[in-house]
């Protein structure tokens, strides 16, 4: 009897580790994430939601500048829900981006994420300025990128696209 129990627990030990360490993961992950979405993510003053919003205003021309704001911070305070949500597309490119690393640097990361002048960083890079000028840089190069696919596939003898 006594055997049996010491070979038991000797199998049973692996699946508590295991089970723990798999924990510990999804805590850092979490804390990983609280970090990465944090609040400013698709701010009322975002330039994304505002372009999101854009055809609901002009299909709406009466509606006072207070109403727009309440509808303006629910829009936002939903699309950030629906981004960021367990099974969301952030979500899942943070669980797919972080799989790769060891518990040891998932600890890193935590503590990085967690680090006063990364959430300056972060919330520097998510200011409407920033948001703007990159929306600017990405439609300027999406032209250039659009041309320079164009060249390659006539090289390749491929009909083009617009």
């Amino acid at each position: 009897m006594k055997k049996s129990m010491i070979v038991l627990s000797m199998l049973l030990l692996p699946a508590w580790t295991y089970a723990d360490s798999t924990n510990q993961r999804e805590v850092l992950i979490g804390q990983i994430e609280a970090h990465y979405n944090n609040p400013q993510l698709m701010s009322p003053n975002s330039p994304v939601l505002r372009m999101f919003l854009q055809d609901a205003q002009s299909a709406n021309p009466g509606v006072s500048a207070q109403d727009w704001n309440v509808v303006t911070s629910e829009t936002a305070a939903a699309f950030r829900h629906i981004l960021t949500q367990p099974g969301g597309p952030l979500d899942r490119m943070l669980h797919q981006a972080l799989a790769s690393l060891t518990d040891a640097e998932l600890q890193r990361m935590a503590l990085i994420s967690a680090d006063p002048a990364y959430t300056k960083f972060q919330n520097g890079m998510q200011q409407p300025k920033i948001q703007q000028q990159l929306m600017t840089s990405l439609s300027a190069s999406a032209m250039q990128l659009g041309a320079q696919l164009n060249h390659i596939l006539r090289r390749h003898g491929l009909h083009t696209v617009n």
